[in-house]
This record gives structure tokens, sequence and C-alpha cells, in this order.
């Protein structure tokens, strides 16, 4: 995962080389959604009284959603579905097997990119004494159902009008970490090779990092004796497929 998207002083996100065929419209859209999530999630925070400053990042699968839909909705300028109806199917040798009606996430659209998206919650703990993170092995487990929910869906190009196609298995880790200092979390070379080996671990290939900062960085008080937690950052792993021919 050589590859750097973006940078800045809280945010990276970064490319494995194995996923080189999932063109850069298909990194730029993840991108844009992981910038655009984070955003609404500043919104949230900034909005809130500080005896509830550390639910924003407290949050499981449907409250993420909220922030996605948010910043899917200026992404694409409301060219997107929540739930989207789609029929499923699996491939069983040289035939299809098929599952049944269901749901996708989001179906969104870009002037450039159709997205087909199925979401997935995870915790991830973070040592700052190691500066080492634990990558549990569920979470892998998500990611991969994600990714093959999206496979599932039957004719994928009944959905799209747009050059390039693409579908997203996307797994959001809050992190967790105990300590006393306030820059639990730093952007350093240590922190991007854990990334990349949390990246291989869960099976992801293209990431993007937001570490909270110092202004945001609210400490949890445990009822277990007073020990104090925070919520650094989050990361979002994704496993993108281009699902649209060239053209």
């Amino acid at each position: 995962m050589k590859k750097i998207i973006e940078r800045t002083s809280n945010y990276l996100c970064l490319a494995q080389n194995s996923a080189m065929p999932v063109r850069k419209e298909g990194y730029q859209f993840f991108n844009d959604l992981a910038r655009g999530t984070i955003e609404e999630l500043k919104k949230y925070f900034d909005c809130q009284p500080d005896s509830l400053k550390e639910h924003a990042f407290e949050y499981r699968e449907q409250q993420i959603k909220t922030f996605i839909t948010l910043a899917l909705g200026k992404i694409t300028k409301n060219n997107f579905l929540q739930e989207f109806p789609m029929e499923r199917v699996k491939k069983r040798t040289k035939k299809w097997e098929y599952l049944g009606n269901g749901f996708v996430d989001y179906w969104a659209a870009t002037k450039e990119v159709t997205c087909f998206i199925e979401v997935k919650n995870e915790w991830t703990r973070y040592y700052p004494e190691k500066k080492e993170f634990t990558f549990y092995k569920v979470a892998a487990g998500l990611l991969s159902d994600a990714k093959e929910q999206t496979d599932q869906i039957k004719d994928k190009g009944a959905f799209y009008n747009t050059k390039h196609a693409y579908s997203l298995g996307l797994l959001i880790t809050p992190i967790f970490a105990f300590g006393e200092k306030a820059e639990i979390i730093r952007m350093d070379a240590t922190l991007k090779e854990e990334l990349i080996r949390g990246a291989k671990d869960l099976g992801a290939d293209i990431l993007a990092f937001w570490r909270i900062g110092n202004k945001r960085l609210h400490e949890y008080e445990l009822e277990n004796g007073g020990e104090v937690e925070y919520f650094p950052g989050v990361v979002f792993w994704g496993r993108m497929k281009k699902v649209s021919r060239k053209r």
C-alpha cells in the first residue's frame, strides 16, 4: 500500500497496489466519502454539550449511516438512495443461484461514478505505549461480508448510466485508547505502517484515517475506578471492485 491519495496533518488516504484496476475515479469517490463523513461528524460533535462530546465517536453502524447519508447527499447532489432494493444472486460453478430480494445500503451516483455501498462497523483498540493497533478477526469477516453482499447484486448494469461503476464494501472502525496524554496518536511513519498492517490483516485495499486532534479529543472516564479512555480517531477500510466494462 504505497500510493498516498491525500495526506494532511490529521488525515490520510492510502490505496494498495493490488487495487490498481480500481481506477482513480473509484479512489477519489472513496476519499470524498470519507472526508465528507468526517466533516459531518465534526459538525455534530461541535454542536453537542461537553457532557455528550464522546458520543460523536462512540457510534454503531446505524448511527454512522446518519453521517454517511449527509455526506453522500452533498457528493452526489442528492442523486443517491439508501436501502435500495435489489435482487441477489450467487454463482455456483457455471450456474447462478437466486438468493431472493434484498437491499444495498446505498446506491449513489456522481457525474463520473456510480457506486453500490455496503457498510459495516466494528471497533479498533490502540495502545499508545506500543504504538500498535489491535485489529479484531471479526472485523475482517465483516469487511468480507460487505464485499460479498455487493457482489451478489443481480444485473448491476441496469442501475448505472455513468462511465465508471464500482462496488464498495466499507468497514468503519472507531479507535479507542487508554492513556493520559492528549496526543495519543501521531501522524508519522509508525502509524502508516500500522495501518498498512491492518489493511493486510483485514483484507482492505484502500483506507482513510482521521486523527481527531486535540481540539476535539474528549476523555471518557470509565466506571471501573476512574480510568480514562479516549476516542482519538477513526479508520475507513474499503474493498473496492470495478463493475463497469471499459468504455
